[in-house]
């Protein structure tokens, strides 16, 4: 079991940082899933015709699905980080300014955690700040590599290089 003793954090997005002997391999948005409005069909008839798994709507879904979104609006669907609840994942690019700022956390909380193989996860707060809220010796990547063949592929080269690292 686990214990979450920390103070509730309003998160805006969360990151997984995956490090292996001190270099960050490899960094993901966990994008919490959303549908958008068409201007004509309730919640209901959207959720219906989208192809999420979402274990647990917001309860602001759950007590508006008659209500009809306007066209475009961006609703939502779940307060889950998790892929295995309906989040996707979107790899952040190493030229990216956020990479680097969420590779330097990383790196600097397994260092202090003394972990070698691990996924730091990174959440961004309502007033902007970067803020480590868990470590990982196990990295999660089941519903990683089934989203897609090339995130398939950067788990093999992660795990290839765990793997002859081992055996040097």
């Amino acid at each position: 079991g686990s214990v979450n003793i920390s103070k509730k954090i309003n998160i805006v997005n969360e990151f997984r940082c995956i490090v292996l002997c001190g270099n960050v391999e490899l960094i993901y948005l966990k994008k919490r899933p959303t549908i958008i409005g068409d201007g004509i069909s309730p919640l209901i008839t959207l959720l219906a015709k989208s192809q999420f798994k979402i274990l647990k709507l917001k309860s602001s879904i759950e007590s508006n699905l008659y209500t009809v979104p306007e066209k475009d609006t961006v609703i939502e669907l779940s307060d889950q980080d998790n892929l295995s609840l309906g989040a996707e994942a979107e790899i952040i690019k190493s030229d990216n300014n956020l990479f680097s700022q969420l590779k330097h956390i990383a790196l600097r909380s397994a260092n202090a955690l003394d972990l070698n193989f691990c996924s730091i996860d990174i959440v961004l707060n309502t007033n902007g700040d970067l803020l480590v809220m868990e470590a990982n010796s196990g990295m999660m990547f089941n519903n990683f590599v089934i989203a897609s063949s090339t995130n398939e592929v950067e788990v093999k080269r992660i795990f290839n290089k765990a793997i002859s690292l081992l055996i040097k």
